[in-house]
């Protein structure tokens, strides 16, 4: 994986407008490590997103993004949706991070990352949770 990713930028030459080249580059390392995270290289995925936007010119915007929420609603439907409490996301996060949790909420998340990769679950977060924290 490389130790930086290399994306396009936007008209005025920044990948993230609003963003100093420092977080910038922090940001698109995190993008490039959370796709490694799942086997796949963010730069051979971004250029190949970058391609077949090139390739297509017609497609606006607002099209590519209705199917894209197509296709991912036609992955998402077929699985089980499980909506978790804020304090549920608040304690699997302190079991991803190692910290000191009830014995349960391992168990909790040990059950529900086996059943997300395998594709059986999702836990979508609320868009209440990222407007409010």
């Amino acid at each position: 994986m490389p130790t930086q990713a290399n994306h396009p930028a936007d008209e005025t030459g920044q990948m993230f407008p609003g963003f100093s080249a420092e977080e910038a580059r922090e940001m698109s390392n995190k993008f490039a490590a959370w796709f490694g995270r799942f086997g796949f290289d963010y730069d051979e995925f971004s250029k190949g997103r970058w391609e077949i936007h090139r390739a297509h010119p017609n497609v606006t915007l607002d099209q590519y993004r209705c199917r894209v929420l197509h296709r991912f609603g036609q992955i998402v439907s077929s699985k089980t949706i499980v909506y978790l409490d804020l304090k549920y996301w608040i304690n699997l996060r302190k079991v991803a991070l190692g910290q000191q949790v009830e014995p349960a909420y391992v168990e909790l998340h040990s059950a529900l990352t086996e059943a997300a990769e395998c594709g059986l679950i999702v836990c979508p977060l609320s868009f209440g949770y990222f407007r409010n924290y």
